[in-house]
């Protein structure tokens, strides 16, 4: 096989692996070893023990070194800021919890959405997450607040 097709499959498996920094599930950079694992099995095939070895260490070394300098450019970047939790002590992003969810129970309100089971609800002028204990509720139903769970208020219809 030839050189550049060598470096083809190389390249196309860390791209992937690079590219999938960025997008989340994991499966563009399985892919993307699965390329490079068959990339340096042929290599080990056409060019023998000693070439197949330095692309084996070289691969596994630059998949490293692409893995850990995307993650740290990315952080700092405006898309990292959007993607990654702030682990700032006491700093709350917009839409987190001010409040002690387990002071809301007993209260009641109207459904804002649909709770199927997962939907909305206003209470106190403030939106909350809300998961009905009961199956589907319409909007503007009466529900009241039995609990809360995870982020989740937990409602039922009264």
């Amino acid at each position: 096989m030839e050189f550049w097709v060598l470096f083809l499959i190389y390249l196309v498996g860390f791209l992937l692996i690079f590219v999938d920094i960025f997008l989340p599930g994991g499966i563009l950079a399985t892919c993307g070893a699965v390329i490079v694992a068959i990339g340096v099995i042929t290599t080990y095939v056409q060019h023998g023990t000693m070439w197949g070895t330095a692309a084996l260490l070289g691969s596994a070394l630059l998949a490293i070194v692409l893995l850990v300098t995307g993650f740290k450019v990315l952080t700092h970047s405006r898309l990292g800021n959007l993607i990654f939790l702030d682990p700032t002590p006491g700093k709350t992003s917009p839409g987190a919890a001010t409040v002690d969810t387990h002071t809301l129970v007993g209260k009641e309100v109207v459904a804002e959405t649909y709770l199927r089971p997962a939907g909305r609800i206003q209470l106190e002028s403030e939106p909350y997450d809300a998961i009905s204990s009961g199956g589907y509720i319409p909007p503007g139903s009466r529900i009241r607040v039995v609990g809360a769970q995870m982020n989740y208020l937990v409602v039922e219809r009264v």
